[in-house]
C-alpha cells in the first residue's frame, strides 16, 4: 500500500505572486505595493497595500487554515481606525468577492 502524501497549502510567497498578478491584470490603475519585512519596516504590517480610487487597502496574506498573529491583527485594527478597507486573504477566490464589493467589476 503506498503512503499517503500530506497535501501542503501554498506558500505564503505564492499567493502574494496570485494576489500581486490578478491586481495587475484586473485593476492596471492601482497603486499596488508589496512589503518587504527588514528592520526597518514596522512588525505586524500587512503583506500588500494599495491604493485604488483614492481607498488605501491593506491586505493580509495566509496560508488556508492559518490566522494573523495577535501584532497582525492589531495592526490591521490600527489601518482600520485610519480609514483603510483591511482584509485577510486566504486564497485569491477570497479576494475576488472583497475587489467586487468594494470596487466593482473590474476593467
Amino acid at each position: 500500500m503506498a503512503a499517503k502524501q500530506k497535501v501542503r497549502a501554498p506558500l505564503e510567497s505564492a499567493l502574494k505572486r496570485t494576489i500581486l498578478t490578478y491586481l495587475a491584470r484586473n485593476w492596471p490603475q492601482a497603486q499596488v505595493r508589496k512589503r518587504h519585512g527588514t528592520v526597518y519596516t514596522t512588525v505586524g504590517d500587512p503583506d500588500i497595500y494599495f491604493l485604488l480610487d483614492g481607498i488605501h487597502v491593506e491586505c493580509e496574506l495566509k496560508r488556508p487554515g492559518e490566522e494573523p498573529t495577535r501584532i497582525q491583527q492589531h495592526r490591521l485594527l490600527q489601518w482600520s481606525k485610519a480609514g483603510a478597507l483591511t482584509v485577510v486573504i486566504h486564497t485569491l477566490a477570497e479576494l475576488i468577492p472583497f475587489m467586487e464589493a468594494n470596487f466593482g467589476p473590474p476593467l
